[in-house]
């Protein structure tokens, strides 16, 4: 598996936060999610040439992921965790001392449970088992869910259902985006596009939690930025003897005085 990167451990995540960005950026090159950048060459006396405007004059640009990624793969890796723990509940050892999880048990756990019921229920519908859903490398997913709990098997049907949730998770979340950022001409995926697209997504108790640990991971990469800009700035200064000029500068300096 990816290793974790720097940002990937400081938020605490388990899963390599790149194999989702993947999936998305490619998402969103397959769907051609971009927004018209257009700057204007001209003063706005000349808006009434914009019908004029040849595609030259334009500026076109695929919407970018920004640090979506790691919130969607923090709040992936909650709804597995969420359906693991609630699939075993139904589910008693096998002869190896495992809890070897297939595609209904999980099914069972989403009926059973009101939050999953609330939101997954339409998943569940949707669901074609026929086809292969593999948004990521099921070897890395697998060995994801055997470090997660080394007592539970998830079976290949239901690890293709969980593969299933990715897909959706992160194509109807890049859907939402991007029509709000047609909207509003926006470029790069904020915290308040990512708050909105899943006001949108999701509901009640559920949607109560994963708000929270959003808003938990947006701290912590904010964190993250102001401690990246602290010590930069702490470079700097260590560079510039903390005057603005270099040490070597003022060495220079120094050296002509005793000169004269």
């Amino acid at each position: 598996m990816p290793k974790l990167s720097i940002l990937d451990r400081y938020t605490k995540l388990s899963f390599p936060s790149s194999l989702v960005k993947k999936f998305m950026v490619s998402e969103i090159k397959n769907k051609s999610y971009v927004i018209d950048t257009t700057k204007e060459k001209n003063d706005k006396k000349n808006d009434k040439k914009e019908d004029n405007k040849t595609e030259k004059d334009k500026e076109i640009q695929f919407i970018s992921v920004s640090n979506s990624h790691l919130i969607i793969t923090k709040l992936i890796e909650s709804l597995i965790n969420y359906l693991i723990t609630e699939s075993v509940l139904y589910k008693t050892k096998s002869n190896v001392g495992l809890y070897e999880l297939q595609y209904r048990d999980i099914e069972t756990a989403i009926y059973k449970n009101n939050e999953l019921k609330e939101n997954f229920i339409y998943s569940v519908f949707n669901y074609q088992s026929d086809i292969h859903y593999e948004v990521i490398d099921n070897k890395e997913l697998v060995k994801y869910l055997n470090d997660m709990d080394n007592n539970v098997k998830v079976e290949n049907d239901a690890i293709n259902f969980i593969q299933y949730l990715i897909n959706c998770y992160c194509c109807k979340f890049i859907k939402i985006a991007y029509s709000i950022m047609k909207e509003y001409n926006k470029i790069r995926i904020n915290s308040s596009i990512i708050k909105i697209c899943l006001n949108v997504m999701f509901s009640g108790k559920y949607y109560c939690r994963i708000i929270k640990e959003t808003e938990e991971m947006v701290s912590m990469i904010d964190s993250f930025r102001e401690e990246k800009k602290q010590e930069n700035e702490k470079k700097k200064e260590d560079k510039t003897g903390g005057n603005g000029e270099s040490k070597n500068e003022e060495e220079k300096e120094d050296n002509s005085n005793v000169e004269k």
